[in-house]
């Protein structure tokens, strides 16, 4: 009888055990990601004259929403805005492997400008080579995680070289006249059961920015990439006990 009384407790314990480890275990329930060459959205006040506005894209677009994995691409052979912006190749990337089933997942976004030429009505001057953000959330429920960041070769600033090696976030390039230029501009949130980050490699304010005789409002956006993610525990939240019975 005691062999068996002790048997019986190695299978409730056992039986506990196995009830607890399958309560940790998580699905990543819901994620999102996006991303998108350029966008311009401008309000130009002449001197005497009516408000103008000067707007494009988002161009060269990507996003999905899970669950349900995806992979999604968009491009554009250029992007011209006259007096403001000129770009060639412009490329945007969107993925995720959440599909419902429990275990680390992911969710990622990235976006590609070439060839950038900014030149702002004369008040600012903007060139680049090629500008890349990337955004991604992976892991599971109590250990999602962030990672991402822009990258930008031969950015220049008014005809001014601009050193970008090792380009840190929020990362204030200039801030004068109502004009505000971030390199990296980004966005983080992180909780044990979800997080987002997103990235837009260069971010331009305008606040009633002079220019000539016209006063300019607005932003300019290159490069921008988002990615978010939801977990939580699966199963029951009480662990399962295991019942045996002999003879």
């Amino acid at each position: 009888m005691t062999n068996r009384k002790f048997a019986l407790g190695l299978l409730t314990a056992s039986a506990l055990i196995v009830g607890l480890y399958s309560s940790a275990h998580a699905d990543v329930i819901s994620g999102s990601s996006s991303s998108y060459g350029e966008a311009v959205d401008l309000a130009v006040t002449p001197l005497g004259l009516p408000l103008l506005s000067i707007t494009s894209g988002p161009l060269a677009t990507a996003s999905g929403t899970a669950p349900g994995s995806y992979s999604q691409s968009g491009s554009a052979l250029s992007a011209n805005v006259l007096g403001v912006l000129t770009t060639g190749l412009l490329d945007a990337n969107a993925s995720s492997n959440i599909d419902g089933t429990a275990g680390a997942k992911s969710a990622s976004a990235d976006a590609t400008v070439n060839n950038l030429g900014i030149t702002l009505l004369g008040a600012l001057g903007i060139t680049a080579d090629t500008i890349t953000s990337t955004s991604t959330v992976s892991g599971d429920d109590g250990a999602l995680t962030t990672s991402g960041g822009a990258t930008i070769t031969n950015l220049m600033l008014n005809g001014a070289p601009v050193l970008t090696a090792g380009l840190l976030p929020n990362t204030v390039l200039l801030d004068l006249g109502g004009i505000e230029v971030i390199l990296d501009a980004q966005s983080v949130s992180d909780t044990a059961d979800s997080a987002s980050i997103s990235n837009d490699a260069i971010e331009i304010l305008l606040d009633d920015a002079v220019a000539g005789l016209d006063l300019l409002n607005g932003s300019i956006v290159i490069a921008e990439s988002e990615a978010e993610m939801a977990a939580t525990p699966s199963g029951n939240t009480t662990p399962e006990i295991g019942r045996a019975s002999g003879r």
